[in-house]
């Protein structure tokens, strides 16, 4: 099964062009962070309530993108305030989405290309190998924004990541948007990580505007 931070990085690829949707860089580090913050919750590593978050299993995993993650929420002097939690990993970010490729691409669930382009620019493109995958992951998250299915907590979490980085139309065509947007509205209300990403980059936004 595809971590929160892998199945994050496949909605991000054109599968056209071989390339990656070029988000904002606090985007892209907040919900990397915030991904893989969100699969050590799924796996029982950490866990939270409406104002902490904790460490239950300090344990290695094995996961290169998980990991410095963990390790970070396990030392000394770390905060347990979840918005401070998160504003503290957002720079890990950037590290949790080059090890979610690496680990897709060892798995051979993606294949890198170097080329050329026309003016002799270096080009690098990813065609996705395991297509099936990135169809399930969509299809089951329509079935749940768009019908009556009751979601896993992974699907809560990569839909409410989508909504974050504005990825829902790689999911949902426009038509439909709405009804899915209200639907993942109730159920993202649930998810304390992602509201909490949300929020961190509402204020980074407001940051900017104001300064």
């Amino acid at each position: 099964m595809m971590t929160v931070p892998e199945q994050l990085l496949l909605l991000t690829l054109d599968t056209e062009t071989g390339e990656f949707l070029k988000l904002p860089e606090a985007y892209n580090r907040a919900a990397f962070a915030g991904a893989a913050l969100m699969e050590l919750a799924l796996a029982g590593r950490i866990d939270s309530d409406l104002d902490r978050v904790w460490v239950v299993d300090p344990a290695v995993t094995g996961d290169a993108a998980l990991d410095p993650v963990l390790s970070a929420m396990s030392a000394a002097g770390a905060p347990s305030n979840v918005e401070r939690f998160v504003e503290k990993l957002v720079p890990l970010g950037a590290a949790v989405r080059e090890a979610a490729l690496n680990a897709l691409l060892a798995r051979g669930a993606l294949e890198r290309s170097e080329h050329k382009t026309l003016f002799r620019k270096p080009r690098t493109s990813f065609a996705l190998q395991d297509r099936a995958s990135l169809a399930g992951l969509k299809e089951a998250l329509r079935a749940v924004l768009l019908g009556t299915a009751m979601p896993e907590p992974r699907d809560v979490c990569i839909m409410t990541l989508a909504k974050t980085c504005n990825l829902m139309d790689r999911v949902i065509p426009p038509e439909d948007s709405r009804k899915a947007l209200d639907r993942l509205e109730a159920f993202s209300k649930t998810e304390l990580i992602g509201q909490t990403v949300r929020r961190y980059l509402y204020l980074y936004e407001r940051d900017i505007a104001q300064s």
